[in-house]
């Protein structure tokens, strides 16, 4: 099929290609000439053996009728899943540091097993930032200045996002913005987008069927067989279940065990046949006397 003719088609349909504009004019990164930043332990290799392994993180401008304002977002490499995200006027600390609060209230941080990268913002490098991460056990990791490949994760986020939602959307007020950003986010690409490297699932389904995997249900006991011709333990010392103690209640044996005769069924057997003679005598005894009394006849 011919550029022409698709392009014809989408255009009797009221159809528009997406695609990814032109950026600000000069970056967005300011790093603190002051400050010492955290060396870069990822090196772009953006891979991870499971949740809550790697996040990376980073800042964006978002435009609407009232102005831009910044969307900071934190994203988990494994599933590539949403994990925080704020917006605020301001690109400051308060921003990013919302966001990271939110990643760690709503997953499961755990102490040391956690990097997160980021780009070399004076906001990323700060005091405060830093010493969220210590406190968190999370270990800090920055890539260099004005390279986007070293958060490259993070920049294919804000690329789909501006693509499918911000590019072909006015909002005339902030609060539109954030009511759209909330149902693209948590609503649709979290939930149901469908990526290639999850293998055709959606981030959600991604770390649902991982969590699925890796739960191992619980083993059944193994009952051993006892040799043959050993003799069975008692019942309190062989851990029998109640079903085993009812049948020996009512049978005197264990299921799927032969039934011997006991003592007292030994002695019915004995009894039986002797209480039986007795009444028989005891009525031919009663014949006879009516039969040899006088005047009977």
């Amino acid at each position: 099929m011919g550029r022409k003719r698709v392009e014809r088609l989408m255009a009797a349909h009221g159809w528009q290609g997406a695609f990814l504009r032109r950026g600000w004019r000069g970056g967005s990164t300011k790093q603190d000439p002051r400050h010492t930043p955290a060396p870069d332990l990822v090196n772009r290799q953006f891979t991870a053996d499971g949740p809550n392994r790697l996040w990376v993180a980073d800042a964006t401008r978002i435009p609407c009728g009232e102005g831009v304002f910044w969307l900071a977002a934190v994203r988990d490499v494994f599933s590539r899943r949403i994990v925080g995200w704020k917006t605020s006027d301001r690109c400051d600390t308060d921003l990013i540091l919302a966001a990271l609060e939110y990643g760690i209230w709503s997953r499961d941080v755990r102490d040391g097993q956690l990097i997160h990268h980021s780009d070399r913002g004076s906001n990323y490098t700060s005091f405060r930032f830093s010493e969220r991460l210590q406190d968190n056990g999370i270990l800090p990791s920055v890539g260099s200045v004005g390279d986007s490949y070293d958060n490259a994760l993070m920049e294919n986020f804000w690329s789909t996002l501006k693509i499918e939602l911000v590019y072909r959307t006015s909002w005339r007020t902030r609060d539109e913005a954030e009511n759209a950003i909330f149902a693209y986010i948590d609503g649709w690409y979290n939930t149901r987008r469908i990526q290639r490297e999850l293998d055709y699932l959606s981030p959600n389904e991604y770390e649902t069927a991982w969590h699925s995997r890796h739960t191992e249900p619980a083993k059944p006991p193994i009952a051993t067989p006892a040799p043959a011709g050993s003799r069975q333990p008692p019942l309190q010392q062989s851990g029998g279940s109640s079903y085993c103690r009812s049948q020996v209640a009512e049978f005197g044996v264990l299921p799927g065990e032969p039934r011997l005769c006991s003592m007292e069924g030994l002695a019915w057997l004995l009894l039986c046949p002797c209480a039986f003679l007795v009444l028989l005598f005891f009525a031919a005894t009663v014949i006879l006397w009516f039969h040899t009394k006088p005047g009977s006849r």
